[in-house]
């Protein structure tokens, strides 16, 4: 059977009828996502996906609100990379699984922050490049929910009594070793371990190697939909969305460019003419007018601009690889996108869009603030040099 073929496990939702329900959330949600960010994108198809399967989700941008856990009975999914709000969380997030919560949160930031991570520290797992010789020393049987995988270059997770395993597409330019043989549950593809499960006080810790499965349009492939209604089931889901802004998500931007200045500036802009105008309820100044004067603010960042703007991220993306690949910048094109697919482990379609040479066309604000969240995006999912 194809790897992309759906599997009918034998849950009470198989991955046949999860394709299908994502499919539909998808659909109703093309045109009015089409704008957001990935992560909060992702956040709301996954809540419209689990509110299908009759399973209570509400998305959330406050840590503070979080309510205390009824064991076995929350679910909370971090949808961050930001490593300096997931470490200054940390106590936080620990002591809310100990109470008895379930959390899922990816170690993508692990790549961003350089060094060693007190968050994995402390579970006693640490993040390590992965290579296709690399053995996993945990039984071939086992009794845990999920066993050990097969060596298919897709991560295989596999349940208790079931024959076929369900296919995911997590990153799999790292393992995840634990070192204190905690994790109770595991999935692997031939490179290593990807997902890790262990028990934490009275609550349990769901550990991907990213969540770039539960992006548009990947929620929709192999078993990404299924697998986030399996780590959901029977519990209330909190999807945590923490705000972060567009410079902060990148931890490689040129903090002191000309160009970053500029952006900056002209945002500042658009929000005071915004401010303005709602205070004086001018009337000749209608909603209409409104707009396009944030536009045009927006605007002031010409075709130049924006291709400067777009070039020097694309510029420190290819830095970022060469220093992993040598012979990265005397590749062809084709070749280097296949690198960088390989060191993300992101879709070599992604990949295109975000690499290929900006036009000189002025783009419109929307397009070019998606453009900047995808480059974004390939940035702070590529390792950094150790």
């Amino acid at each position: 059977m194809p790897v992309d073929a759906p599997r009918l496990l034998k849950q009470m939702l198989n991955s046949e009828q999860a394709q299908h329900s994502i499919n539909i959330v998808l659909a109703e949600q093309a045109q009015a996502l089409a704008y957001e960010p990935p992560l909060h994108a992702a956040a709301h198809t996954m809540a419209a996906f689990l509110q299908a399967q009759e399973i209570s989700a509400v998305i959330s941008k406050d840590i503070s609100q979080l309510a205390t856990p009824t064991p076995g009975l929350h679910t909370l999914v971090v949808l961050s990379h930001d490593a300096e709000f997931i470490e200054q969380h940390q106590e936080q997030l620990l002591a809310w699984v100990s109470a008895g919560g379930h959390l899922v949160i990816s170690v993508a930031h692990q790549n961003q922050a350089g060094s060693a991570s007190s968050w994995l520290q402390h579970l006693k797992i640490s993040q390590q490049p992965a290579t296709h010789s690399k053995q996993n020393n945990r039984p071939t049987e086992s009794n845990s929910v999920l066993a050990t995988a097969g060596t298919a270059p897709l991560t295989r997770l596999y349940l208790e009594n079931e024959q076929s395993p369900a296919y995911l597409a997590l990153n799999s330019s790292y393992h995840l070793e634990d070192h204190a043989n905690r994790a109770h549950a595991w999935a692997n593809s031939d490179k290593g371990t990807h997902l890790l499960q262990l028990l934490h006080g009275a609550g349990l810790i769901t550990l991907l190697s990213d969540l770039q499965l539960w992006h548009t349009p990947e929620i929709s492939q192999y078993d990404h939909a299924w697998l986030l209604w399996y780590l959901s089931q029977d519990t209330e889901v909190t999807l945590l969305t923490p705000p972060t802004s567009l410079i902060q998500q990148s931890t490689g931007w040129p903090k002191h460019s000309a160009l970053y200045s500029l952006l900056i500036l002209l945002l500042g802009a658009a929000e005071y003419l915004r401010r303005r105008v709602t205070a004086s309820r001018a009337p000749h100044l209608s909603r209409h007018s409104l707009s396009k004067a944030q536009v045009q603010a927006l605007k002031q960042l010409s075709s130049s601009g924006q291709r400067n703007l777009i070039l020097t991220l694309q510029k420190e993306i290819q830095q970022r690889a060469q220093q992993h690949e040598p012979t990265f910048a005397d590749a062809l094109v084709a070749e280097q996108w296949r690198l960088l697919a390989q060191l993300s482990g992101l879709p070599l379609s992604f990949i295109a869009r975000c690499m290929q040479p900006p036009t000189a066309e002025t783009l419109r604000i929307q397009a070019l603030t998606q453009q900047i969240a995808y480059l974004r995006q390939l940035l702070n999912t590529l390792p950094l040099a150790s």
